[in-house]
């Protein structure tokens, strides 16, 4: 049956709070299968899909096993591992891996990955809601607040507070934190105990975080650029990619109107982050960053964020319940 996953994660997943579900969880114990078993083995090439991932993989199964058990940060790798070595499994179903994510998509916007076609047009329903001029767009799913930019913040946040040098350790992936354990394990351990950083590593992959984006916009340069660029223009903050996009499509910059911005803020459950027509930031930025500086900033953008995805979360479920009662789906409210 079509909505039996959607049924499932409404009315069967632990915890009793859907909006709260890990996504991760949908491929967790097979890749906690994967990753016993290639933890115990000296040649993992066999596993291997890219040509920079063994390495990628052994740095991540050095730096689970410094981790406690129960850590969902330990989670987050653990699926990193099995995701480089085994399968496609991104949760926000960016590469249309995640069915559960497929059929929340096209239940509450009409997009399903495997329906867009190759245009990614945006559908007829949508058009209604957010403007006809979005049909020339294309959209495309994303997570919206990462995970990694932030954590990699953090090392740099402790590092600097215990006077350490992290150019040594810095790499194109972030920091090399298996030489960093090594060298200074005092700084995991207090990043690894943050509990704000701990929820958002669950909260990363839960419902609340995963949205829909038109694949270009133009930034304040002008330019034309893949919005999932933000990541590297805008290190994937969400305020600040709400805030590119609300210039782009109710300002100078685009020839998009109607109140468009609005129209995708009300679609995809987004209010909360908007307060008086303005975009909230996450946390107070000092002049010239786009990171937290001070472990104040870093804990203050965790929780804000936490709380935003977890509001966001219990809409979407709302939402969800409401569409499938009306659709005679089922008889309850969960």
């Amino acid at each position: 049956m079509y909505d039996k996953d959607i049924k499932r994660f409404l009315n069967e997943k632990e915890n009793e709070n859907p909006e709260l579900y890990d996504f991760k969880d949908e491929i967790f114990e097979e890749a906690q299968a994967f990753y016993n078993e290639i933890r115990e083995i000296h040649d993992i090439n066999q596993y291997i899909i890219k040509d920079d991932a063994a390495n990628k993989i052994r740095r991540f199964l050095q730096y689970t096993e410094s981790l406690d058990t129960g850590n969902p940060i330990k989670k987050l790798y653990i699926t990193n591992i099995y995701a480089l070595g085994k399968v496609k499994c991104d949760c926000d179903s960016s590469d249309g891996s995640y069915a559960l994510t497929n059929e929340i998509y096209d239940r509450l916007w009409g997009w399903h990955f495997d329906k867009r076609g190759k245009s990614r047009k945006v559908p007829d329903n949508l058009k209604e809601k957010l403007g006809h001029k979005w049909g020339n767009m294309e959209l495309g799913s994303d997570t919206m607040n990462s995970f990694k930019t932030t954590y990699d913040q953090a090392i740099i946040i402790e590092a600097t507070k215990q006077k350490i040098n992290l150019d040594q350790y810095k790499t194109q992936y972030g920091y090399n934190r298996m030489v960093l354990i090594k060298d200074y394990p005092s700084v995991l351990r207090v990043i690894n105990g943050n509990t704000h950083l701990q929820r958002y590593a669950l909260l990363t992959h839960t419902i609340g975080n995963f949205t829909l984006i038109p694949n270009k916009i133009r930034f304040a340069d002008g330019k034309w650029a893949s919005f999932q660029s933000r990541g590297i223009l805008l290190k994937d903050y969400w305020d600040l990619s709400l805030d590119a996009l609300q210039n782009f499509l109710n300002g100078s910059l685009s020839k998009v109107a109607d109140n468009s911005f609005e129209r995708y803020v009300d679609t995809f459950y987004l209010n909360d982050y908007i307060e008086h027509g303005t975009v909230k930031q996450l946390f107070t930025r000092q002049e010239g960053h786009i990171l937290p500086q001070t472990e104040d900033e870093l804990n203050e953008f965790l929780q804000n964020v936490n709380h935003l995805i977890i509001l966001r979360g219990k809409k979407i479920v709302d939402e969800l319940n409401a569409l499938l009662r009306e659709l005679g789906l089922c008889n309850t409210q969960f």
